[in-house]
């Protein structure tokens, strides 16, 4: 089920996206652009959309709608239902995203290694990075609902998730600016192994 509220506004917006039992025509059609897609890697069932292993090629999908809803927003919320078992799924905003050029991004991922290296929740926000540790074994092909709310009235990032993960990061003003001003596309990827089950975002 997709969707999509348009008022004359235009906000609040509300865009969602549920990737069971598609396909890459469905997606195609449904605006999600490939950047970096090797179609043979991935899967569909009832329960998500699947990349599969390959030490080289990932997988990425974009739409590109953000920048006309978001310059009014006072909060963003985005909602990610995903689980890995090794590598990497990421939500971001980016001013441009290409196969060759990603830049002015806002970038909040979940990495996700081997048994002997650590997890984190990751944010990247206009050249700010930081991450803090999570358990391997928590997050071991477990579905996790993953939630993050900038909210530019009172400046802060707040990210949870449904196992236990809780942090609050501040927002300068000129993150706030470029985040607002700047993102031309809304993305997701999947870097190995990892699946997608739905995405959601509310511009208010």
């Amino acid at each position: 089920m997709n969707v999509y509220i348009w008022t004359d506004s235009p906000l609040p917006y509300e865009y969602s996206y549920d990737f069971r039992n598609k396909n890459a025509t469905t997606l195609t059609n449904d605006w999600w652009i490939n950047v970096l897609w090797t179609a043979s890697q991935l899967t569909y069932s009832s329960d998500w959309i699947y990349n599969s292993w390959s030490p080289t090629e990932n997988v990425m999908l974009k739409i590109e709608w953000i920048s006309s809803v978001i310059a009014n927003a006072k909060k963003v919320t985005l909602n990610m239902v995903w689980k890995s078992s090794y590598w990497q799924v990421s939500l971001w905003f980016r001013e441009v995203a290409t196969s060759s050029s990603r830049t002015g991004t806002t970038w909040i991922y979940f990495q996700r290694w081997d048994n002997n290296n650590p997890c984190a929740v990751y944010w990247f926000i206009y050249w700010t990075s930081a991450y803090q540790t999570v358990s391997a074994s928590t997050y071991e092909n477990t579905w996790v609902w993953l939630t993050w709310v900038f909210d530019f009235v009172n400046k802060t990032l707040t990210i949870t998730d449904t196992l236990w993960f809780s942090k609050v990061v501040t927002l300068t003003d000129t993150q706030i600016n470029n985040i607002k001003t700047k993102m031309t596309c809304f993305s997701i990827a999947l870097w190995r192994t990892t699946s997608m089950q739905s995405i959601s975002v509310l511009i208010e």
